[in-house]
């Protein structure tokens, strides 16, 4: 995937940061539905339960991040989400030493149980070697909800160092692969 651009947004307020970030996670779902893949960052992520920060941004070909930003609109325009910058181009001294995981926790540890997470994971487009019996323990979740049965669930993201991850497209939230770090932002 070709990261060539990015927009940088925030929450219109604190108190709802984490429904924010999961609305423009959904918009980052569909977009990649749309064959259009973004990738998402929280620049400003600190190393404690809940620590997003408060800035999330979006990276990818200028086509996808645009789109994201005119589905995102209305979030805008009802003073949800701000925009802290337009599409912008990714500098070109931006060093890859990061990146994000969707991250699992296993209701049952049985092996029928395990191959229905690998074959749903695969099946979202996620490498299946994230699936194992060494679930990570994650510290960030977005409430999220499924468009198709409308039940709730929580999105476990865990920031890994870029060593963990592999060349390829991100999985459908816009996880799984290696993201730019540049103007002093990030950790």
């Amino acid at each position: 995937m070709l990261i060539t651009h990015y927009a940088d947004l925030a929450p219109g307020s604190g108190r709802i940061l984490l429904e924010v970030y999961g609305r423009i996670l959904m918009v980052v779902h569909l977009t990649a539905k749309a064959g259009l893949p973004v990738v998402v960052d929280w620049p400003m992520m600190k190393d404690q339960r809940g620590g997003f920060g408060p800035v999330m941004r979006l990276l990818g070909e200028q086509d996808a991040v645009e789109r994201c930003l005119g589905c995102l609109s209305p979030l805008v325009t009802a003073g949800l989400v701000i925009k802290l910058s337009g599409t912008e181009p990714v500098p070109a001294d931006a060093t890859f030493t990061y990146g994000y995981r969707r991250s699992r926790k296993a209701d049952k540890g049985s092996p029928s149980h395990l191959r229905r997470l690998e074959r749903r994971a695969l099946a979202r487009g996620e490498p299946s070697q994230d699936i194992s019996c060494d679930w990570i323990q994650a510290r960030y979740a977005v409430p999220m909800q499924s468009r198709t049965s409308g039940q709730n669930f929580h999105l476990f993201i865990k920031r890994v160092p870029a060593a963990s991850l592999t060349e390829g497209n991100p999985c459908s939230y816009g996880l799984g692969v290696l993201i730019p770090r540049f103007d002093g932002r990030g950790a």
